[in-house]
């Protein structure tokens, strides 16, 4: 009868330790960072992005972005991951204001007009994006939920993907990343 306890102990002891380092191991995988992911798309051409912009009503376009690597980011207003990503993608888009090599467009999905920009308006957000009312963007780019992010390399092919929010930082690597294994 010992025995069976002390087995017991020792099987109830081996399942939490492997509970903890699950958890361990989960939680630090979002201190580590968004890491870019394959995607289906993955060396296709990207899908015609284009409508009139939230902040200043221009017509907004993923062609005019041409010759740049472009990330796309879909992102929604009643999303809590893309508010808390709005600030980086802020920052990210003010530290590349000047670099023709850069470009960003965002694409509001699920959304209405209306709540899109209030959404900017509420945040402060100037990076372009434009409203997919429709749907059919992000149904061209197999995007079920925000925050998705694409890479698009300067030729207008999709290099990866991320399904998280990102900090600036992470967007730049993915960038400068996106280079080297251009050269």
């Amino acid at each position: 009868m010992r025995l069976v306890r002390v087995r017991a102990r020792v099987t109830a002891l081996a399942v939490g330790a492997v509970c903890v380092a699950l958890i361990a191991a989960f939680a630090l995988r979002t201190v580590v960072g968004a890491r870019p992911s394959t995607t289906p798309l993955g060396g296709s051409r990207a899908r015609a992005i284009s409508g009139t912009s939230l902040t200043d009503g221009r017509p907004i376009s993923l062609q005019a972005f041409r010759g740049r690597y472009v990330i796309v980011d879909f992102f929604a207003s009643w999303c809590s991951a893309c508010l808390s990503e709005e600030p980086q993608i802020e920052a990210f888009t003010f530290s590349h204001r000047d670099d023709r090599t850069v470009g960003f467009i965002g694409v509001d999905i699920d959304d209405s007009i209306n709540n899109a920009r209030g959404f900017f308006s509420r945040y402060g957000a100037t990076w372009p994006a434009v409203v997919d009312t429709t749907g059919s963007i992000a149904q061209s780019y197999g995007v079920a939920q925000p925050p998705e992010l694409f890479l698009v390399d300067p030729a207008g092919r999709i290099v990866s993907s991320i399904s998280q929010p990102v900090t600036a930082t992470e967007l730049s690597n993915w960038i400068r990343e996106a280079r080297v294994a251009r050269a």
